[in-house]
């Protein structure tokens, strides 16, 4: 977990045809919900669990998925099994490598789309956005690294204004 987490949200009301009345509440049981989330883990002999990337009640939706979804980095959750499969290669972009890795051996990541985190990214002194590195550059060649490895899970994209390179997760079909 980052240290510039505000909180962790949870959606309280939701409505899939009138997303915009979709409401948050601060999530009521950290506790319960680790506890929850490590069984989870254990019955879908998955390894790694994650929230939804984006504090925003519009796009969240109550329930747990496992095909391949985003596992952002600032809070996730690992039964760590020690093993040099899962070391990060590179710094930016490092949480969608971790979801390949993962999804890659397991064909499975669980994410709870029902809750976030409160952060602002790309924001706050410290980190990757406090180093002398030059970002744009730094996530366009960690970009095409990883859609290199996993061309089967992934797609480039750029489209966003500040000029930093996505990488789109590709759902295999069932």
């Amino acid at each position: 977990m980052d240290d510039d987490i505000r909180k962790l949200v949870e959606l309280s009301a939701y409505d899939s045809k009138k997303r915009k009345d979709n409401k948050m509440i601060k999530l009521k049981d950290f506790n319960s919900f680790i506890i929850e989330a490590y069984q989870q883990l254990i019955g879908n002999k998955a390894y790694i669990w994650g929230v939804y990337p984006i504090c925003n009640p519009y796009f969240m939706f109550p329930r747990m998925t496992t095909d391949l979804r985003f596992i952002v980095g600032p809070f996730f959750g690992i039964i760590n099994r020690k093993s040099n499969k899962f070391k990060n290669t590179i710094e930016e972009k490092e949480d969608v490598e971790r979801t390949l890795q993962y999804y890659s051996l397991d064909n499975t990541v669980l994410r709870f789309n029902n809750i976030a985190i409160d952060t602002t990214y790309y924001k706050t002194k410290g980190g990757l956005q406090h180093s002398k590195n030059d970002r744009i550059k730094d996530a366009s060649v960690s970009a095409g690294f990883l859609h290199k490895k996993y061309p089967e899970y992934t797609r480039i994209k750029n489209t966003k204004k500040s000029g930093i390179t996505e990488i789109e997760l590709i759902r295999p079909k069932s």
